[in-house]
């Protein structure tokens, strides 16, 4: 099962910093930590840009990294949101999207929240330092539902193709017995 949908790019504001030293001090730190895909600091625009699995590692633990080796971090401001959407099994009803829309709207850090009935999936504008993914899989199933993180589990199989494909199996199956039925009738006439 691959991972790559958990792969999250990040940029941030880094100041304290003197000198190429100080820039690639933070990256040696930063590429150091567990979850941590790539690190790059620039010492001329004294900005930032982390890609991390937020399965393993949050930002506000990149932060606070950069933090403690005395350097102060801050979020770009045009990219303090992410966006994601993930699948929803277990619904049977308009009334169920409201539910999980309403619930994952009581999250701390979730800034909108679009459950999509018809195709089963939800869409959820988030504060990446307030919220993880996991968070919202948790308040999803304690609703009662399936909150799919891994959405290339099936190597890029859409489960919607799956079903219509088993649907028109059933079709031509059901067509060819029923033709036969009318065979037999119109012989017995």
């Amino acid at each position: 099962m691959s991972r790559t949908n958990n792969i999250k790019q990040v940029g941030f504001k880094v100041d304290g910093m003197s000198c190429s030293s100080c820039s690639n001090n933070i990256e040696k730190k930063l590429n150091a930590l567990k979850g941590i895909v790539s690190a790059n600091i620039s010492i001329a625009t004294e900005k930032g840009h982390v890609e991390y699995d937020d399965h393993i590692i949050d930002i506000k633990t990149i932060l606070f990294a950069i933090d403690n080796l005395g350097y102060k971090a801050m979020l770009d401001e045009e990219k303090n949101t992410q966006k994601v959407t993930l699948r929803v099994k277990g619904m049977s009803c308009t009334a169920c999207a409201t539910n999980i829309e309403k619930s994952l709207h009581t999250v701390e850090g979730v800034v909108s929240a679009n459950v999509n009935f018809a195709v089963e999936k939800v869409t959820i504008e988030y504060d990446p330092i307030k919220v993880r993914l996991i968070d919202f899989q948790k308040k999803v199933s304690s609703l009662g539902y399936e909150l799919n993180l891994d959405e290339d589990e099936n190597d890029g199989i859409d489960e919607d193709e799956i079903k219509m494909n088993k649907a028109k199996k059933t079709m031509i199956i059901s067509s060819v017995f029923t033709g036969a039925i009318m065979g037999l009738m119109m012989i017995h006439m």
